[in-house]
């Protein structure tokens, strides 16, 4: 009894593992994720299958360990969708550090320099380097006298945060999708 539960831990670790990574790898993209689910369970299958023509051709202990390797891919697809929001608030609170230590400081000094913010600055065309994945998807918008960062969810249709620079907060608030 103690080596099935050994085995089924180490299979469940193994599954958390594989999906969590695999969920950070696309950043919770939606058509990338959607890849995961057809490439994944594809992936799957064909392990089954060649466990099954491994176990005909009489290797039976190499079967099950195939058979094993299966059983995690294919779990750890549905985890990568489960593991999505989590990735997401991680990917979240890099971009919010970011801003803070790097972006607000650049612009604040802009503004010191001009008198006023950028009113255009396109932050996804060439991001800096060390900057966080999801600075591409940041919007940028200023009249000069304050400025606004709009961060699209990636995998959510319609679910934006948003930084305020005269309110110094971020807020979140869902947007119509039009697709």
């Amino acid at each position: 009894m103690r080596v099935k539960v050994r085995r089924a831990l180490v299979v469940t670790a193994s599954v958390a593992a594989v999906g969590f990574a695999t969920c950070m790898l696309v950043h919770t993209e939606f058509q990338a994720m959607k890849l995961v689910l057809v490439i994944g369970e594809g992936i799957a299958m064909c392990l089954f299958l060649t466990a099954g023509v491994i176990k005909v051709a009489g290797r039976e202990a190499v079967s099950r360990a195939v058979v094993r390797i299966a059983i995690v891919v294919a779990l750890a697809v549905p985890f990568a969708f489960l593991a999505t929001p989590i990735v997401f608030r991680l990917d979240l609170w890099l971009l919010k550090r970011y801003v803070a230590l790097e972006l607000k400081p650049a612009l604040e000094r802009q503004h010191a320099r001009d008198g006023a913010y950028p009113t255009k600055w396109s932050l996804y065309e060439s991001p800096p380097a060390g900057a966080p994945w999801l600075l591409k998807w940041t919007i940028y918008s200023s009249e000069g006298g304050e400025y606004f960062l709009a961060v699209m969810h990636p995998g959510v249709c319609g679910q934006v945060f948003g930084y305020q620079s005269s309110t110094d907060r971020w807020s979140e608030s869902y947007e119509p999708c039009f697709y």
